[in-house]
């Protein structure tokens, strides 16, 4: 079967007349498609009388891409399918389908086409137009691939039904799965159930053909709990009919974690600040009261500085200690050990390791600089033969624990009962809800009950030895 060409010249080496071409469409078709032979196989065919014309596809292959013309009052069907070699060097056939149509579109279709209507080209033109499309094609067709599979973004295409029609490379690394394990399946089947309704309405809004954008966590096995950036955008068709949509994925946990991590250091700066402004309030107010207290005794101004400036130094002193400890406690025992440490020759000291809070710190601190002072002005630590013995004791009851604290003198001058209520008495009975003083001859008793909380512990006994 071939063409015949028809048309008037008006003058030529003989004068006007009829130049009459005759094209083989075989010749013709294998001509126009040899600069795609390592591309497409072709198949042209006459439809009504369903016989090849020309025809490289093997039976055995199915054709992928279909297209058909009227020319000349007949109507013709051209298929195609990649050819083996194609297939070898690309990963995927949907480039394969734009440079088919495109190739298509202007070459063969367009020769034909151009040809009926009476004009004529030389076909080594037509084939170097060709081969020029194609390279460009092809080199669009790299930069595509270099996008799709080098990107760092996880890209997916699914369509209406949702099934997977595409993954990139950089999500393919990511579930672990390689792409003929996914391409074809559904999401659900992909995501399992419980993943796929959460991330369903995101779905049908896309549907809609709305685009959609969220954050979620995804836990990817082998990987761990990954923080996502989503975006779906509607893939539609002409007539604006949503056919399906693209899934763009950005991991962005490190910039999760680091802004949780800003904000944690947020709140605890919050924190600090708001515990430093309460420690600072209480601690102006204890010095407040102790100023107070002092100033308003009968000594001189002289003697009262003194006096001031001493419980000042025994309330540093626990602050100190409680700045080393990170406002964690102080041992009990070292408060007493190091209040008492100028007469440690004539003091007995025993009882558990206990680790007090920071108020009960503060409290004891200043009561036994209290009591340790009017010993030395007035009890047993004023005489040369006096002595002192502070004992302690925890005791467990069915609400928790309670500190019992014992202040005792002895070989001190005689007792006379309590006369006008000095700054260290009316401070133990503020400070202590439970506490007793027994004014015996022979010395100054004091008793203090202290409830501990849950943080306030005595420390294990030490089974080393």
């Amino acid at each position: 079967m071939g063409i015949l060409l028809v048309d008037a010249v008006s003058g030529g080496p003989t004068g006007p007349g009829i130049v009459l071409v005759v094209l083989r469409t075989g010749t013709f078709a294998s001509t126009i498609m040899e600069p795609l032979r390592s591309t497409l196989n072709l198949r042209f065919a006459d439809a009504a009388a369903n016989a090849p014309l020309f025809d490289e596809i093997p039976e055995s292959v199915s054709t992928l891409f279909a297209a058909e013309f009227n020319f000349g009052g007949r109507r013709y069907v051209i298929n195609t399918t990649p050819s083996p070699a194609y297939l070898e060097t690309h990963r995927g056939w949907q480039s394969w389908a734009v440079l088919a149509a495109g190739a298509l579109g202007t070459g063969l279709i367009g020769g034909l086409l151009l040809l009926g209507t009476g004009h004529v080209y030389r076909f080594e033109q037509l084939a170097k137009r060709l081969g020029e499309n194609e390279l460009s094609l092809r080199d669009k067709e790299a930069q595509l691939e270099s996008i799709l599979y080098r990107t760092p973004f996880m890209l997916i295409r699914l369509d209406r039904d949702l099934r997977y029609r595409f993954i990139s490379q950089a999500y393919s690394e990511m579930t672990g799965r390689r792409p003929e394990q996914v391409m074809g399946k559904r999401l659900s089947d992909i995501l399992g159930d419980k993943d796929f309704q959460a991330i369903r309405p995101y779905v049908e809004k896309v549907l809609q053909g709305d685009r959609v954008e969220f954050e979620r966590e995804v836990h990817y096995q082998g990987v761990g709990t990954r923080f996502l950036h989503v975006i779906y955008t509607p893939e539609k068709d002409d007539s604006g009919t949503v056919t399906g949509w693209i899934v763009s994925m950005r991991d962005v946990t490190e910039r999760k974690r680091a802004e949780e991590e800003r904000k944690r250091a947020a709140d605890a700066e919050q924190i600090l600040i708001r515990e430093l402004q309460h420690r600072t309030n209480n601690l102006l107010a204890v010095i407040q009261g102790i100023a107070q207290k002092t100033l308003s005794g009968p000594g001189s101004l002289d003697e009262a500085r003194k006096i001031f400036e001493g419980r000042l130094l025994a309330l540093a002193g626990t602050y100190r200690r409680l700045t080393k400890s990170n406002w964690s406690g102080v041992s009990l025992s070292e408060i007493v050990h190091l209040t008492l440490e100028p007469f440690a020759a004539r003091t007995e000291i025993d009882g558990p390791d206990l680790m007090l809070s920071a108020k009960n710190a503060q409290n004891f601190s200043l009561a036994l600089h209290e009591l340790a002072t009017n010993a030395l002005k007035h009890g047993a630590l004023s005489s040369a033969g006096g002595n002192v013995s502070i004992v302690w004791t925890v005791a467990s009851n069915g609400g928790g624990s309670t500190l019992k604290f014992r202040w005792q003198e002895r070989g001190g001058p005689p007792v006379r009962g309590p006369g006008q209520r000095g700054f260290g008495t009316s401070l133990l009975e503020s400070t202590f809800r439970a506490v007793n003083f027994e004014y015996a001859r022979e010395g100054l008793t004091c008793e203090i009950q202290v409830p501990l909380g849950n943080n306030e512990f005595a420390a294990p006994p030490d089974l080393s030895a």
